[in-house]
Protein backbone atom coordinates (compact mmCIF):
# COMPACT_ATOMS: atom_id res chain seq x y z
CA UNK A 1 0.00 0.00 0.00
CA UNK A 2 1.56 3.30 -0.66
CA UNK A 3 0.53 6.23 1.25
CA UNK A 4 0.28 9.16 -0.66
CA UNK A 5 -2.18 12.65 0.40
CA UNK A 6 -2.18 15.83 -0.26
CA UNK A 7 -3.03 18.52 2.66
CA UNK A 8 -2.69 22.42 2.51
CA UNK A 9 -0.12 22.27 0.03
CA UNK A 10 1.89 19.67 1.26
CA UNK A 11 2.24 15.98 -0.96
CA UNK A 12 3.28 13.28 1.40
CA UNK A 13 4.78 10.20 -0.34
CA UNK A 14 6.36 6.89 1.89
CA UNK A 15 9.93 8.11 1.06
CA UNK A 16 9.39 12.12 0.61
CA UNK A 17 7.42 15.43 1.56
CA UNK A 18 6.72 18.16 -0.95
CA UNK A 19 5.19 22.04 -0.40
CA UNK A 20 3.39 22.43 -3.16
CA UNK A 21 2.53 26.03 -2.59
CA UNK A 22 4.92 28.33 -0.68
CA UNK A 23 4.81 28.28 2.78
CA UNK A 24 5.78 31.22 5.13
CA UNK A 25 8.24 30.66 7.97
CA UNK A 26 5.60 31.11 10.68
CA UNK A 27 3.31 28.29 8.91
CA UNK A 28 6.83 26.39 8.35
CA UNK A 29 7.44 26.58 12.51
CA UNK A 30 3.45 25.18 12.81
CA UNK A 31 4.02 22.89 10.83
CA UNK A 32 7.58 21.06 12.37
CA UNK A 33 6.17 21.70 15.70
CA UNK A 34 3.38 19.19 14.30
CA UNK A 35 6.04 16.37 12.60
CA UNK A 36 7.65 16.48 15.58
CA UNK A 37 4.85 15.68 18.27
CA UNK A 38 3.85 12.86 15.50
CA UNK A 39 7.48 11.55 15.46
CA UNK A 40 7.71 11.74 19.25
CA UNK A 41 3.88 9.92 19.37
CA UNK A 42 5.16 7.26 16.46
CA UNK A 43 6.22 4.45 18.95
CA UNK A 44 3.35 5.18 20.95
CA UNK A 45 0.79 4.97 18.47
CA UNK A 46 2.09 1.52 16.98
CA UNK A 47 2.18 0.06 20.96
CA UNK A 48 -1.34 1.38 21.47
CA UNK A 49 -2.30 -0.21 18.63
CA UNK A 50 -0.32 -3.64 18.73
CA UNK A 51 -1.99 -3.92 22.04
CA UNK A 52 -5.47 -2.50 21.21
CA UNK A 53 -5.30 -5.52 18.48
CA UNK A 54 -4.12 -8.33 20.85
CA UNK A 55 -6.57 -7.29 23.53
CA UNK A 56 -9.68 -7.64 20.27
CA UNK A 57 -8.00 -10.42 18.25
CA UNK A 58 -5.51 -12.70 20.71
CA UNK A 59 -2.14 -13.55 19.59
CA UNK A 60 -3.63 -13.54 15.89
CA UNK A 61 -2.43 -9.62 15.89
CA UNK A 62 0.78 -10.71 15.13
CA UNK A 63 -0.12 -11.56 11.64
CA UNK A 64 -0.32 -7.16 10.91
CA UNK A 65 3.33 -6.55 11.77
CA UNK A 66 5.36 -5.84 8.59
CA UNK A 67 8.03 -8.38 7.86
CA UNK A 68 11.31 -6.94 9.05
CA UNK A 69 10.22 -5.00 11.88
CA UNK A 70 8.72 -7.61 14.03
CA UNK A 71 11.96 -6.72 16.56
CA UNK A 72 11.20 -3.11 17.11
CA UNK A 73 7.57 -3.37 16.97
CA UNK A 74 7.41 -6.11 19.54
CA UNK A 75 9.91 -4.25 21.83
CA UNK A 76 7.47 -1.14 21.35
CA UNK A 77 4.12 -3.04 22.17
CA UNK A 78 5.92 -4.24 25.55
CA UNK A 79 6.78 -0.79 26.41
CA UNK A 80 3.66 0.41 25.77
CA UNK A 81 1.64 -2.93 27.54
CA UNK A 82 3.98 -1.91 30.77
CA UNK A 83 4.37 1.86 30.47
CA UNK A 84 0.63 3.18 30.58
CA UNK A 85 -1.01 6.52 28.84
CA UNK A 86 -1.04 8.02 32.62
CA UNK A 87 2.41 7.77 33.46
CA UNK A 88 4.47 8.87 30.14
CA UNK A 89 5.89 11.98 29.86
CA UNK A 90 5.66 13.81 26.24
CA UNK A 91 8.86 15.23 27.41
CA UNK A 92 10.90 12.31 27.30
CA UNK A 93 12.03 10.02 24.49
CA UNK A 94 10.43 6.38 24.12
CA UNK A 95 13.49 4.74 25.12
CA UNK A 96 13.65 6.88 28.42
CA UNK A 97 10.67 4.97 28.72
CA UNK A 98 11.75 1.86 27.84
CA UNK A 99 14.46 2.11 30.23
CA UNK A 100 12.02 2.06 33.10
CA UNK A 101 9.13 -0.22 31.87
CA UNK A 102 10.26 -3.58 33.55
CA UNK A 103 10.07 -1.37 37.03
CA UNK A 104 6.45 -1.72 38.57
CA UNK A 105 3.97 1.36 37.75
CA UNK A 106 4.79 3.40 40.84
CA UNK A 107 8.67 3.12 40.31
CA UNK A 108 7.99 4.15 36.93
CA UNK A 109 6.55 7.53 37.52
CA UNK A 110 9.56 7.97 40.46
CA UNK A 111 12.44 7.16 37.59
CA UNK A 112 10.90 9.30 34.82
CA UNK A 113 9.90 12.58 37.24
CA UNK A 114 13.89 12.08 37.77
CA UNK A 115 14.82 12.22 34.55
CA UNK A 116 12.85 15.17 33.60
CA UNK A 117 13.81 16.96 36.85
CA UNK A 118 17.30 16.61 36.48
CA UNK A 119 16.96 16.30 32.31
CA UNK A 120 19.08 12.65 32.53
CA UNK A 121 20.08 10.87 29.11
CA UNK A 122 18.83 7.26 28.32
CA UNK A 123 22.12 5.93 29.68
CA UNK A 124 21.94 7.78 32.86
CA UNK A 125 18.09 6.97 33.82
CA UNK A 126 19.39 2.81 32.75
CA UNK A 127 22.35 3.43 35.27
CA UNK A 128 19.80 4.33 37.35
CA UNK A 129 17.34 1.81 37.03
CA UNK A 130 19.77 -0.97 36.80
CA UNK A 131 20.39 -0.84 40.59
CA UNK A 132 16.92 -0.52 41.37
CA UNK A 133 16.14 -3.91 39.29
CA UNK A 134 18.12 -6.06 41.19
CA UNK A 135 15.94 -5.46 44.12
CA UNK A 136 12.98 -7.53 43.90
CA UNK A 137 10.06 -7.12 47.04
CA UNK A 138 10.15 -9.33 50.18
CA UNK A 139 7.80 -11.79 49.24
CA UNK A 140 7.94 -12.53 45.24
CA UNK A 141 8.65 -14.95 42.82
CA UNK A 142 9.90 -14.53 39.19
CA UNK A 143 9.45 -16.70 36.37
CA UNK A 144 10.72 -17.14 33.18
CA UNK A 145 8.31 -15.96 30.69
CA UNK A 146 8.53 -16.48 26.57
CA UNK A 147 6.68 -15.20 23.66
CA UNK A 148 5.66 -18.59 21.61
CA UNK A 149 6.17 -16.46 18.10
CA UNK A 150 9.28 -15.05 18.82
CA UNK A 151 11.22 -16.45 21.49
CA UNK A 152 11.32 -12.95 22.80
CA UNK A 153 11.96 -13.98 26.62
CA UNK A 154 11.53 -11.63 30.26
CA UNK A 155 11.19 -12.26 33.95
CA UNK A 156 8.08 -11.63 35.26
CA UNK A 157 8.16 -10.57 38.96
CA UNK A 158 4.79 -11.51 41.06
CA UNK A 159 4.69 -9.90 44.82
CA UNK A 160 2.87 -12.93 46.48
CA UNK A 161 1.37 -10.57 49.60
CA UNK A 162 0.21 -7.85 46.80
CA UNK A 163 -0.34 -9.76 43.40
CA UNK A 164 0.90 -6.84 41.67
CA UNK A 165 3.62 -7.51 38.89
CA UNK A 166 6.77 -6.78 37.29
CA UNK A 167 9.00 -7.50 34.89
CA UNK A 168 12.43 -7.36 34.03
CA UNK A 169 13.65 -5.89 30.26
CA UNK A 170 12.64 -8.39 27.01
CA UNK A 171 15.76 -9.99 25.63
CA UNK A 172 16.10 -11.88 22.26
CA UNK A 173 17.52 -15.40 22.97
CA UNK A 174 20.97 -14.47 21.98
CA UNK A 175 20.57 -12.12 24.77
CA UNK A 176 21.10 -9.22 22.72
CA UNK A 177 18.75 -5.98 24.06
CA UNK A 178 17.13 -3.94 21.79
CA UNK A 179 17.18 -0.07 22.13
CA UNK A 180 14.27 1.62 20.32
CA UNK A 181 15.03 5.81 19.85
Amino acid sequence: MELVTQTNGIRFEPNCLSLTRRMDLQEGAEFIRGLDAMESGFSWWIADFLNSMEALHGESFSQLIPEGKAHTWIVYKWVGSRVKAGTRRANLSFSHHQAIASLLTERQAIFLQRAEDEKLSVSSLKRLVKGEKGKAPKDSVTRLMECPKCGWEWEEIVNESTKRTGTRSPEVRTGAQSEVE
